[in-house]
């Protein structure tokens, strides 16, 4: 629930509510706590309501609303640790709570402030996650997973749907075994022109949920509804769809004018706490973005971006002439009057 809503129903005489914003992605999630709770210290207050929270529970007593449901798991996946089965681990290192723009200790109890909802009072706990001093690696296997679980049925479908669309019937039914190297590459393919034909856009960012910026898995659902993404974010998108099926990528990062070696620390750092915030310098090494799949001892380099870029699906020696690093062969594009590298 937002308690920023005020026609939002509440249903309990002392409304005590749990407040949680990820500073990072501007993610914020509320739910309605019990009033022993207030007594609660911070560790113990996570344990109940972010790590292990009864959500059937919740949701059945109208303590959580559906969206403010799906973000607490999203910031869960941003906070813990996640093992390659997808259950929660450890909460990463230097993941900081505040309240008030004040560092919280994890033995302290949080203070509930008075405000008022509907006309009635009500009282707060409004707690800040600072993720700006992690430089951690995602287990993207786990994370992946995570995601996949919550929505598989209809994932699942988009990819049957979109090889369809692009084979048939029944040479999908063929390619979906994923048996052979042509069976795994129009896997990709059609998986990818999928992605390529919906919008490059960001302004799916002011509707709906209002994602600033949209993991692979929130971007396929924004294709589902008829949006997009940008290019990170479709890039992401496919990457989260074949990762499911066990066909192995990496990302590829390009830029224009950029003859120094790549800050890839720093740059996959931005990738694992979707952190942008102070990234400036370094975004010259990022322009733009594509996937590199390898399997059976083949590379495919994959575009599914859009907007002004070709659809780009190379293996063997055209997708070495764009990847090596001496007399590289660019891909000219048209942003706006000239041709660009």
């Amino acid at each position: 629930m937002d308690i920023r809503h005020r026609g939002e129903r509440v249903g309990l005489t002392e409304n005590i509510i749990l407040r949680m914003t990820d500073l990072v992605t501007a993610r914020t999630c509320a739910v309605r706590i019990d009033a022993s709770d207030l007594e609660l210290t911070l560790e113990r207050l996570l344990d109940k309501y972010l790590e292990n929270p009864r959500m059937s529970a919740l949701l059945d007593d109208q303590r959580i609303t559906e969206r403010s449901a799906e973000t607490l798991a999203a910031i869960q996946d941003l906070v813990y640790v996640s093992s390659n089965s997808g259950q929660l681990g450890a909460m990463f290192s230097r993941v900081e709570f505040q309240q008030g723009g004040r560092e919280l200790p994890m033995g302290c109890v949080p203070i509930a402030e008075p405000v008022e909802i509907q006309e009635k009072d009500a009282r707060v706990i409004d707690l800040q996650i600072d993720r700006a001093g992690v430089g951690y690696d995602r287990n993207w296997v786990g994370f992946h997973r995570r995601r996949w679980d919550r929505r598989s049925t209809a994932f699942a479908d988009f990819v049957d749907d979109s090889i369809q669309a692009y084979f048939g019937r029944e040479r999908a039914k063929r390619i979906r075994e994923l048996k052979t190297t042509d069976d795994k590459t129009n896997f990709v393919r059609a998986l990818a022109h999928r992605i390529w034909d919906s919008d490059f856009e960001n302004y799916s960012r002011f509707t709906g949920r209002k994602l600033v910026y949209k993991s692979g898995d929130e971007t396929v659902v924004s294709v589902m509804e008829g949006c997009g993404g940008i290019c990170s974010e479709k890039v992401q998108s496919l990457k989260f769809l074949t990762d499911q099926y066990r066909i192995e990528s990496e990302y590829v990062l390009s830029g224009p004018n950029t003859p120094d070696p790549a800050p890839e620390t720093r740059l996959r750092q931005m990738l694992d706490t979707l952190d942008f915030r102070f990234s400036k310098r370094f975004m010259r090494y990022w322009q733009h973005t594509a996937l590199l799949y390898t399997f059976d001892r083949q590379n495919l380099l994959v575009d599914a971006t859009n907007g002004n870029i070709p659809f780009l699906f190379a293996s063997g020696a055209e997708a070495d002439e764009l990847l090596r690093h001496v007399s590289k062969r660019p891909v000219r594009v048209r942003m706006a009057i000239r041709d660009e590298d």
